[in-house]
């Protein structure tokens, strides 16, 4: 572990517990295979939480759902205004979908069904479960994953990975050793390295590293290994439609910008 590291390697002083409860021990976790299927699921619940790893599919997601005929869906991105943000209660919130604008932090402890949408570009597999676990009381997960093929990794280990970044950052290190911070640069580098080596990991395959850490906090999983495989790329079909939302999102937010902007030059020329 990173954390570990770091106070071993400044020889600080530290209690490590280990806290083998397992808050999701016995939660059943289930794979949805198309868009559809995870709308329907989701419809059919009068509370839930779904967890998105990105914006533009909570926002479709939300307009769907109450297209559907849901009332008081709060979709929840970076582009939510801070005053909804201020003091959010998510208890008081029935239906609730949100980007990686809510990671960590923010619990909730009503009972209810949780989702996941997750297409695989933006956090890493830890920040998925982050955002899962941000309801503190789940009856069941279902989530749903765009993409499960797996790629080529960087490196072969941790040491590799060291080697590769120091002979990329000479000037970085000269500048330790200018500071007199050679024993500092050392640990740096140790943690660095690490942290890239996990990501480079991560990412050769978001699903297989998703499902590892939800068998590790105690969910029940129970995958076809054959319908795993069927379900890559389902979702495609919605992405013109996501890039299509998003292009209206920033022609409205241009269109707001002008208009403020033509009010300000107008005044100037009074």
């Amino acid at each position: 572990d990173i954390a570990l590291k770091f106070f071993s390697g400044n020889s600080l002083p530290y209690n490590y517990i280990s806290n083998e409860y397992k808050h999701n021990k016995g939660i059943e976790a289930e794979e949805l295979f198309s868009y559809k299927e995870l709308v329907d699921a989701v419809y059919a619940e009068d509370k839930y939480m779904v967890a998105c790893d990105e914006k533009g599919t909570a926002i479709k997601l939300g307009a769907d759902l109450t297209a559907m005929g849901h009332e008081n869906v709060l979709v929840i991105t970076a582009d939510t205004p801070i005053e909804i943000l201020k003091g959010l209660d998510l208890d008081t919130i029935d239906k609730l979908i949100f980007s990686p604008k809510i990671v960590y932090g923010l619990d909730s402890v009503m009972r209810r069904k949780v989702f996941g949408y997750f297409r695989c570009r933006t956090i890493d597999p830890r920040g998925m479960i982050q955002q899962i676990a941000r309801c503190r009381d789940i009856v069941s997960l279902q989530f749903l994953f765009e993409d499960k093929s797996w790629k080529k990794f960087k490196y072969e280990s941790v040491e590799e990975c060291l080697k590769i970044l120091m002979d990329g950052v000479k000037i970085f290190n000269n500048s330790f050793a200018m500071c007199d911070l050679v024993e500092d640069q050392k640990i740096f580098n140790g943690l660095y390295s690490q942290y890239v080596y996990n990501q480079d990991c991560f990412k050769s395959n978001y699903f297989a590293h998703f499902l590892n850490l939800l068998i590790t906090r105690g969910f029940n999983y129970e995958g076809d290994h054959t319908i795993m495989k069927k379900s890559t790329g389902q979702t495609a079909s919605i992405q013109k439609e996501i890039k299509e939302q998003k292009e209206v999102i920033v022609m409205d937010e241009f269109e707001k910008f002008s208009a403020v902007y033509e009010e300000k030059a107008m005044k100037k020329r009074l």
